[in-house]
């Protein structure tokens, strides 16, 4: 059997850290190697990459996502209950009411959305002297998946939502006052979307019948 290659350091935690995604790339290379031993936060860790590696992943049964996320990333991110929370059956189920919207029809719908987005904007922006392009991305991709999803937004609501979802995605990644703000505004998005949900079982919306919505 061939040896496993090892970090000399006694625990990597802090250069994990401060490298981030460069971290794995680095040593799979330092290592010349797809697999090598280290320490995270003084656990032994196999880390592993490639074909093989990822079809490992894939095994049915061989892991829990119980744990898989920092809870603060779990609740701005997708909550509890969630599919990425789910294993065996309960999870197959929640995946397969997903899956059915991604056919090829709806993802080719938001494309389609999603292009004329950016045309319109495109044209908007010529018009400027500068832009931000972060926040105006954002605001074009809030617009475009809210109407795929069968949520059409005005443009009252576009900044509002957007904001909100940039918030819960930016404090996702941190902990802190920039979080609880995220936390806070995951909240109030909640009771947005069930109005929403009320508003269709009442009959006051109808969102297209393929649609999340």
């Amino acid at each position: 059997m061939v040896d496993i290659p090892r970090d000399e350091t006694a625990d990597s935690s802090l250069m994990l850290l401060l490298q981030g995604y460069r971290f794995l790339p680095s040593r799979f290379l330092g290592h010349r190697s797809d697999i090598f031993k280290t320490r995270l936060m003084l656990q032994r860790v196999i880390c592993v990459r490639g074909k093989d590696a990822a079809e490992m992943f894939y095994q049915p049964g061989r892991f829990t996502r119980q744990g898989a996320l920092p809870p603060q990333t779990l609740r701005l991110l997708q909550d509890t209950g969630s599919v990425a929370m789910q294993n065996g059956k309960a999870h197959r189920h929640r995946k397969a009411m997903f899956m059915q919207l991604m056919t090829r029809e709806r993802i080719e719908d938001l494309l389609r959305i999603t292009s004329d987005e950016w045309r319109s904007r495109i044209e908007e922006w010529s018009t400027r002297s500068d832009i931000v392009l972060l926040d105006e991305v954002e605001l074009l991709l809030c617009r475009a998946v809210c109407a795929w999803a069968g949520v059409p937004l005005n443009e009252h609501e576009v900044q509002t939502r957007t904001s909100k979802f940039s918030a819960m995605i930016t404090g996702a990644g941190g902990v802190g006052p920039t979080t609880w703000k995220a936390l806070f505004l995951r909240q109030r998005t909640e009771r947005w979307v069930r109005s929403v949900i009320r508003e269709i079982r009442e009959g006051k919306r109808e969102p297209p019948e393929s649609s999340a919505a």
